[in-house]
């Protein structure tokens, strides 16, 4: 899978616009547009903005593996992961458990993102 494309897809698995991902790396949205189409690469220093922002490595954005199918997935899962654990409200703030309103806001704050 090209970079192009392993950008889109972790773009879209956090559900996020072009323009979201843009604003977020100080970047034009058709930059992002081009590095998806595959057009543009991005220079060491905007890769590693993007490296950064998805919480990915380097070898996951620029080589071509197998199992780039499977480290999608695992970013997805993760995602649920995190809205199952607010659902059972077990997260901790400062030794108290979270307050149902911040719980219930977070999780929709997720499923809205």
């Amino acid at each position: 899978m090209k970079f192009g494309t392993k950008l889109k897809m972790l773009r879209e698995k956090y559900g996020l616009s072009q323009k979201d991902v843009a604003d977020s790396l100080d970047l034009g949205p058709s930059t992002i547009g081009q590095y998806e189409l595959g057009s543009r690469e991005p220079n060491f220093k905007r890769l590693r903005k993007i490296k950064s922002f998805f919480k990915v490595d380097y070898n996951f954005l620029l080589e071509n593996k197998k199992d780039d199918q499977e480290v999608i997935k695992k970013i997805e899962l993760d995602i649920v992961d995190l809205k199952e654990v607010l659902k059972k409200n077990y997260i901790i703030v400062n030794g108290k458990k979270m307050s149902e309103e911040a719980r219930k806001g977070l999780i929709m704050f997720l499923e809205n993102y």
